[in-house]
């Protein structure tokens, strides 16, 4: 996507905020939109759906974008809430963040590991034959000696 008005000039705000509404209303959680003047490179748009919620992830190097796009969000809000859609928690960066759900994921695989590794421990146990388990969760470690 392009926008047409120049940063900084008025009416930027409405346009990039009937970008942001044209990608909810047609269920695009991510887009590079290019700036005009073309210098100023793309901003990515990252906005995660959930319902009539939205959170925005917006990602820029050039600082005067930023700053840009800050000062913008009471106007993107605006815009949303006209197209039915509320504009909750909003990042504006320099660099895209890491995909929290990925964060999320390992934490569940290692919860998993470990509860996986004291039913192990346990069966052992209940079987009668002597074993026994020793777990160090604090390393992040679990040792099962028979």
């Amino acid at each position: 996507m392009k926008l047409e008005t120049p940063l900084g000039h008025a009416g930027w705000r409405d346009e990039f905020g009937q970008k942001l509404t044209w990608m909810v209303s047609n269920s695009r959680q991510q887009a590079e939109i290019v700036l005009n003047p073309p210098q100023l490179g793309r901003i990515e748009v990252t906005l995660t759906l959930d319902g009539d919620r939205a959170s925005a992830l917006f990602v820029s190097p050039h600082a005067a974008v930023r700053e840009a796009l800050e000062s913008s969000m009471i106007r993107l809000r605006e815009v949303l809430a006209d197209a039915g859609v509320t504009l909750g928690q909003t990042h504006v960066g320099a660099e895209a963040r890491r995909d929290p759900d990925a964060a999320n994921l390992k934490h569940d695989e290692i919860a998993l590991v470990r509860k996986n590794a004291e039913q192990i421990a346990l069966n052992i146990d209940a079987a009668g034959n002597g074993a026994r388990s020793h777990s160090a969760y604090g390393r992040g470690m679990v040792d099962v000696f028979a």
